[in-house]
């Protein structure tokens, strides 16, 4: 079906290590050449160059296993804190309240110190203000300058951005090598060396649940059950987010006035300003906005809540601090001291996370090693994980002039040092031209994943299955220990001298590396209605929040052939209504939908050929203007030969014998009594022909009834066209009469017109007109319509198929092993991806389908398994609905009464 590759890059691996000489990096042999010539010219003795060799072979040990240790081990010298701290806690850690006495409940279960420190607990405050240390510039956000611009204490500045990300699940290869090749041309755009991006994905627990109250028991049954369903299974949800930092210049001008300006303290408080710095920033912005449109990106600022300001910017490094979600109000101080609410406290190889009534364990992976090749979705299987985590990548730009010359020192300390990867130096040759040539731009890049876990043994676990994820991408990682406080500070934006892993790579593998594809979540709250309408289950253990409404749009097409679980689908998200106090109206087939509506407290009516309708518009209407008008067109549809058009004289009958029933009662108002005044003369007159639709004509029971039965009052109304849907004849006057009650619920109160198998009624002029005057109309009045139906052929046949297609941004569609991709693909729009999934993958007995919103799609899964009683009132089949003709027979319509009796007999 696809014939594309999905596109691999290059990965320089030259780039991303140190040259070695005899195993040693180039930078450690120059050290212990000056180390080992140093001795020697002291001492004048030649036995001292023998420090040189064991210097050397210590050296190699040092990076046998890992060609970056010499950094982290710098790295742990700079973080090590104070020996008296780290006795205290069990290891390195900054204290959240500098002015308060801290006591440690118990020291860190992972650290090797010993606990044995209770009696330190009575000590003076001054010695234990001495053994704190504070975040400092671990946390360098010194105050927000605007809205959305916040400064930093090194003279940096900071936007940042959310992302929705874009649905790999459901793309097909060209759609994600467009987007890949899309993303590097943005990195492309943007470049300039005084910027650097930070990009996080944070997955996190969620335990929400759309909240509402019901008014029908069963309805407020249903969710009861469902919730708990949904409760008993731990969701985990993606949040993407990109941080633009502005840093300053890396010429020695710039580094010098940096230095300079960081001694003052006006300068470390945040109060300087560069507005050009600023203006370059927010233009950069823009654009990135530009860029990423097709990702959901929206940029982050302050926002009022409750008539406080609270800062969004810095809710996201509370975010990657602790992991959990929080307000973070706008503050005086410093920024960086308002978030660090929490004390992290580091270990060998773990860190623990305090807070009030809360703890948790994370260790930290680093790249050890690239992988060769990249593409895009390398680590897309981390998205699917059962733990939170936070997902940490940094990407410093490089000009050309300076990623030029470390690619050739790169080359030609290979070709000096004789180095076994000498095989990469012509690869760096084509590196060279592709920069050249603006293929791609240059950074320096560091990959960090914090992995969570509630226990020490549940990090354990989780620490493994990351590292198997990540190895499935070609990956070689080690666990931080020596730099696991440099690397959790390095996942905080514009901590550069804290990442301690740095390697070049091109804009292409960061692309690749960072292509924000996600698990689309929906919206939980701040929808059209308020609250989502329901909670579902993505393929990745992650939440969907189902809205119809995509903005204030929220008309619906559903598909999926019978046995599918369509029905069970359209009955419960009306079920999930209820909470928003909507007026329901169902058009039913084949009463698939009467057990439900009656169970909801609903008014159903089942019209059949020959049996009365309970329809009698004459007594139930109004003579307003709009009624009297639609009362004429109804009766010269009536009456309307099928060869000709009805005369001048014959309308003006017409209209004349309706305006003669005004005056009368409504209980005298009748077809029966219009037939009276149109004249007994003719026998091919318009009264003849009336007098079929009368109660003594073959058709009365249609539109001639005692006492109509159409009650709007009820929140649910359920109607059954099935026997009329075939008869042209009665269907079209019974369409127009029912058309016309629904059109003065449409008035702005919230209301939802859900019809079934509405590819039938399509066939009718009348129906035809309303889906299209309503796909166009309803939005503005506060409406939307579902469309139901079991074969896209159908639909895609229709003359108004266009519109459909156009006005229902949310598509669902059920598993169909059956289905054609003309109708699917080249019909619907579907990517071939999605097809497959819907005819190859997805099965009926998975209760998973694709829900289709804009540019995006997602597998859900509605499982009610074990719900029997719900499932069975959900989808009426032929011998339960009998089974509810009996019941109500017996004991009535009230749902209370007749429901348990209902499923006493269903079991049997």
């Amino acid at each position: 079906m696809q014939d594309e590759h999905i596109t691999e890059d290059t990965l320089f691996l030259a780039c991303t290590r140190p040259a070695m000489v005899l195993g040693v990096p180039v930078e450690a042999m120059a050290l212990n050449v000056m180390l080992t010539g140093t001795v020697f010219l002291a001492a004048n003795n030649l036995a001292y160059l023998s420090v040189g060799v064991a210097l050397h072979f210590l050296f190699r040990a040092v990076v046998k296993h890992d060609h970056n240790a010499f950094r982290v081990l710098f790295m742990w010298l700079e973080t090590k804190g104070r020996a008296r701290n780290r006795a205290w806690w069990g290891g390195s850690s900054h204290s959240p309240l500098p002015s308060c006495v801290a006591t440690p409940a118990r020291t860190f279960p992972m650290a090797r110190a010993s606990a044995q420190r209770a009696p330190l607990a009575s000590v003076a405050g001054p010695l234990v203000l001495k053994r704190e240390t504070l975040p400092g510039s671990n946390l360098p956000y010194a105050r927000h300058l605007s809205d959305h611009v916040v400064a930093l204490d090194n003279r940096a500045l900071m936007i940042c951005f959310k992302l929705e990300g874009a649905s790999f699940e459901t793309a097909d290869v060209r759609d994600l090598n467009d987007w890949h090749a899309k993303l590097n041309n943005a990195w492309r755009n943007i470049a300039d060396e005084r910027l650097a991006i930070w990009h996080h994905v944070v997955r996190h627990e969620d335990r929400g649940y759309p909240e509402g109250q019901f008014a029908s028991e069963f309805a407020q049954d249903l969710d009861t059950a469902y919730r708990a369903r949904m409760g008993a299974t731990r969701l985990f949800t993606n949040d993407l987010y990109v941080t633009l930092i502005l840093h300053p210049g890396r010429d020695v001008g710039d580094k010098l006035a940096s230095f300079l300006q960081r001694l003052s303290t006006r300068s470390r408080a945040g109060l300087e300003v560069d507005e050009d710095a600023i203006r370059l920033l927010e233009d950069k912005g823009r654009d990135l906005l530009q860029y990423l449109g097709r990702y959901g990106v929206r940029l982050l600022g302050l926002y009022d809540h409750k008539g406080l300001a609270f800062s969004e910017p810095m809710e996201l490094l509370h975010l990657v601090l602790t992991g959990r979600r929080q307000r973070i109000p706008l503050v005086r101080g410093h920024l960086g001291s308002a978030i660090y609410t929490a004390r992290v406290i580091f270990g060998r190889e773990a860190l623990e996370i305090r807070e009030p009534g809360d703890e948790k364990f994370a260790g930290v992976f680093g790249v050890k090693e690239y992988p060769a090749t990249t593409r895009p979705g390398l680590w897309d299987g981390l998205l699917r994980s059962t733990y939170a985590f936070v997902a940490t990548q940094s990407f410093a730009f490089l000009s050309k002039a300076s990623a030029r010359a470390v690619m050739e020192r790169k080359q030609n300390l290979l070709i000096k040092s004789n180095d076994r990867a000498a095989s990469q130096v012509q690869g760096l040759d084509d590196a060279i031209d592709d920069l050249v040539s603006n293929r791609f731009v240059m950074g320096e890049h560091q990959f960090s994943l914090l992995v969570y876990g509630e226990t020490t043994k549940a990090l354990a676990d989780n620490m493994s299955a990351a590292r198997a994820s990540l190895a499935d991408s070609g990956l070689v990682v080690a666990r931080e220990d020596l730099a696991l406080e440099a690397a959790f500070w390095s996942q905080f934006p514009g901590n550069f001298a804290r990442r301690c892993r740095p390697a070049a790579i091109n804009s292409r593998n960061f692309a690749a590396l960072a292509p924000f594809h996600t698990y689309p979540a929906g919206q939980a709250t701040g929808n059209h209605w308020g609250p989502a309408v329901a909670l579902l289950r993505t393929s990745a253990k992650s939440p969907f929040y189902f809205n119809f409404h995509v903005g204030d749009l929220g008309h619906t097409f559903i598909c999926g052939p019978s046995g599918s679980g369509k029905t069970v689908v359209q009955n419960f998200m009306l079920a999930q209504l209820e909470k928003f106090n909507v007026q329901r109206v169902f058009i039913d087939k084949d009463r698939g939908a009467e057990i439900f509506v009656r169970a909801s407290g609903g008014t159903y009516l089942t019209l059949k050929n020959g049996a009365p309708t309970g329809f009698a518009p004459f007594r139930a209407l109004d003579f307003t203007p709009g009624n009297v008008v639609f009362l004429t067109q109804l009766v010269r549809k009536l009456v309307t030969p099928p060869d000709r058009a009805l005369t001048v004289q014959e309308e003006r009958l017409i209209s004349d014998g309706i305006a003669s029933l005004e005056p009368l009662a409504p209980h005298q108002r009748s077809l029966t009594a219009l037939r009276q005044l149109l004249g007994q003369r003719n026998a091919e007159g318009i009264g003849a022909r009336l007098e079929r639709w009368t109660r003594s004509g073959p058709l009365g029971w249609v539109l001639d009834g005692d006492a109509d039965l159409v009650g709007l009052d009820s929140k649910l109304l359920g109607f059954d066209m099935t026997d009329f849907l075939d008869n042209a004849e009665v269907r079209t006057p019974v369409m127009m009469y029912l058309i016309h009650r629904l059109e003065s619920l449409v008035d702005g109160r919230r209301l939802v017109v859900d019809i079934d198998e509405f590819w039938k009624a399509l066939g009718d002029e009348a129906f035809r007109n309303l889906a299209q005057d309503g796909l166009k109309t309803y939005r503005k009045k506060n409406a939307f319509m579902v469309f139901g139906t079991q074969s896209p052929a159908d639909v895609l046949r229709s003359e108004i198929a266009h519109t459909i297609l156009e006005q229902c941004p949310t598509k669902i569609f059920l598993p169909n092993p059956y289905g054609q991709a003309r109708d699917y693909v080249d019909g619907f729009g579907l990517t071939h991806e999605e097809f497959r999934l819907i005819r190859e993958e997805l099965s009926p007995e998975s209760r998973r389908f694709l829900v289709k919103q804009g540019h995006n799609s997602v597998v859900v899964e509605l499982n009610l398994d074990g719900l029997d009683d719900a499932l069975a009132v959900l989808s009426g089949r032929a011998k339960t609905v009998e089974l509810l003709d009996r019941v109500r027979a017996q004991h009535g319509d009230a749902p209370a009464t007749w429901i348990p009796i209902f499923h006493q007999e269903r079991r049997r």
